[in-house]
């Protein structure tokens, strides 16, 4: 943790282990936390609107010469790799454990201030411009995959992503129309989708699915692979209030609203999928068991939690 006297290590009892005076003024709201147990910082020029330099710490506050390009984003980790906008619309990914770097130049972004990248459920990452909505796809191996202009995005407030992955490269984002729309994995365009009440919010899914919330409470999946569509109604209530938060192993959608948290299972899983195949030869239906807090179908527990979750 940062403090007046430095970067502070804590143990498990909240007992000081180490503490280290810092030489340079470290930015409140930029701090990475590695695998081993260290923590990247970023000079306080970063939160001003300028480029900051990094600096990384060990677990046992022993600073690292790292020789890292400067930092104008907030950082998207996933295990040991971290994945940041620099100045000039270059892009670095830094392997936390060897200091390894590289950097992709997305040409349809030169000169314009990055959004923070967003990473996919198989490691590709997405970065967007701020200012005319080039974007950059990049492999989570640091090849530039696809770079394109999209002129129909519909603007996002805040620090949100308006372009969201799906597998091997792929890109969901909302149009001004209303769609959804999909860029494939070799940036031509892809197919597009509204749900039939309007469109809430959109997120990609582990399986490369597309997940909408409609205005009225639907969910609607749509699989671009096969083409297939499916509407359920959620039931949720204020819907048009609701955001699509991330998307869960089996298909779970987990939606936030103010301090709310829903967990919607629009699809069967696979377990439960199987469970329920009348072609798996059982000599009997599955049997079905409801618990206060779980259905048991087949053997297959199917969580819920009455006002927090919904199937």
């Amino acid at each position: 943790m940062l403090s007046s006297e430095g970067l502070v290590a804590l143990d498990a009892d909240l007992q000081v282990r180490w503490k280290v005076p810092l030489r340079f003024r470290p930015d409140d709201f930029f701090h990475v936390v590695d695998p081993d147990g260290g923590v990247v910082l970023a000079s306080n020029g970063f939160s001003l609107g300028m480029a900051g330099t990094l600096h990384a710490f060990d677990a046992q506050g022993h600073a690292r010469s790292v020789d890292w390009p400067p930092v104008s984003t907030f950082p998207a980790t996933r295990g040991d790799q971290m994945v940041y906008g620099g100045v000039h619309s270059r892009v670095h990914g830094v392997n936390l454990t060897t200091g390894r770097f590289w950097t992709v130049m997305g040409s349809d972004l030169y000169g314009a201030p990055l959004q923070t990248p967003v990473y996919g459920p198989d490691g590709t990452v997405v970065v967007t411009d701020r200012r005319n909505m080039g974007v950059v796809a990049i492999s989570s191996d640091g090849r530039l995959l696809w770079t394109k202009t999209v002129v129909d995005a519909a603007p996002v407030g805040g620090v949100r992503c308006a372009f969201q992955p799906g597998l091997g490269g792929s890109v969901f984002y909302r149009s001004r129309d209303g769609f959804v729309r999909q860029i494939r994995e070799d940036g031509r365009e892809g197919g597009s989708w509204r749900p039939d009440d309007g469109l809430v919010d959109f997120s990609g899914g582990p399986e490369g699915k597309l997940y909408m919330l409609g205005r009225e409470g639907t969910m609607t999946t749509v699989d671009p692979a096969s083409g297939r569509v499916s509407t359920v109604r959620t039931g949720l209530p204020h819907p048009q209030s609701w955001s699509i938060e991330e998307v869960l192993p089996e298909g779970v959608v987990a939606l936030q609203w103010m301090g709310e948290r829903w967990h919607l299972q629009p699809e069967p899983g696979e377990a439960l999928r199987k469970a329920l195949d009348p072609s798996a030869g059982r000599a009997e239906a599955p049997r079905i068991e409801r618990t206060a807090d779980a259905v048991i179908i087949g053997g297959v527990r199917v969580p819920i939690n009455p006002g927090k979750h919904a199937l």
